[in-house]
């Protein structure tokens, strides 16, 4: 007796697994200068596998009486993605009453604890923002933000999140503390080139390219930085190094003949360095910032 071939299996389709949720504590700046302020984040978006990918952790915003940026670092993108689009419709919606910086602080406050108590009884993912807000006639301000209800108004002029602020905060601290209200926007966009370089080279959550922000306080706006230009700037801040090693050992050098030779080989280290100057950032559509 024949019998039949055997029916074949069906063909098991492997059951598709969800992207792994992005985790991007990396690296967001914020800083004062003359007539308003930078905000900055690294682009690099690391997912929970170790993968990376393209990730922007700023949003801009330009309303009828008031303009204001938020910079990420999160635990979570999409969650905190999530609230900054609140917290930005939020401040869209109520731009025409703002009349004091309190009332900002509610809004942002009132939005985070709302986000946070979504979760119930689960722990939210941590999340820390960078606020740079603009209102005309009262000029601009920083704050750091980390839901329910944390809202700071940074006056000392500089904010670090991320785990990339391990970097920068030390290098801050050493190089350009206190920060000059008078420093323009061209030299604090190097500095903040500078600090983004290193902690993009010792942290190794941060990378990808830097997206920034312009928040000019005379006109009360918001405008995205040409990111080019800090391509180019980061890329010359080896040279600020190397400006800082040749000064160490300058100045640590057994006092004799050599000081003084030293010591001019400083001047001329730091007048070689051209590219370290040679960066002029613009706005994307090519005006240049801070010359208003």
């Amino acid at each position: 007796m024949i019998r039949p071939l055997p029916k074949p299996h069906p063909f098991l389709h492997p059951k598709p697994e969800r992207l792994p949720k992005r985790g991007c504590m990396t690296i967001a700046l914020g800083m004062l200068c003359h007539g308003g302020a930078i905000l900055a984040t690294d682009g690099r978006s690391t997912f929970q596998d170790g993968s990376a990918a393209r990730g922007r952790k700023l949003c801009v915003v330009n309303a009828k009486n008031i303009s204001f940026a938020f910079a990420t670092a999160a635990d979570d993108l999409d969650a905190a993605e999530t609230l900054v689009r609140k917290t930005a419709a939020a401040l869209g919606k109520t731009a025409t009453g703002i009349k004091e910086w309190t009332d900002v602080e509610e809004v942002i406050a009132r939005e985070m604890a709302e986000w946070a108590s979504a979760y119930g009884q689960h722990s939210f993912p941590i999340t820390r923002l960078i606020a740079g807000i603009t209102i005309p006639s009262q000029g601009v301000r920083l704050y750091l933000c980390e839901p329910p209800t944390t809202v700071v108004h940074k006056e000392e002029g500089y904010i670090a999140v991320g785990s990339g602020a391990m970097v920068t905060d030390p290098l801050f601290a050493a190089l350009f503390t206190p920060l000059s209200p008078t420093c323009g926007a061209q030299y604090v966009c190097r500095e903040i080139a500078y600090l983004m370089y290193r902690a993009k080279k010792d942290n190794i959550y941060c990378g990808g390219p830097t997206d920034a922000v312009y928040l000019n306080s005379v006109d009360a706006s918001a405008t995205w930085i040409n990111p080019c230009d800090f391509h180019n700037a980061e890329a010359a801040s080896f040279q600020l190094d190397l400006i800082l090693q040749h000064t160490a050992t300058a100045a640590l050098t057994d006092p004799g003949q050599f000081l003084e030779h030293n010591a001019d080989s400083v001047k001329g280290v730091i007048l070689q360095c051209e590219k370290l100057r040679e960066t002029i950032f613009h706005t994307i559509s090519g005006e240049i910032i801070g010359r208003k």
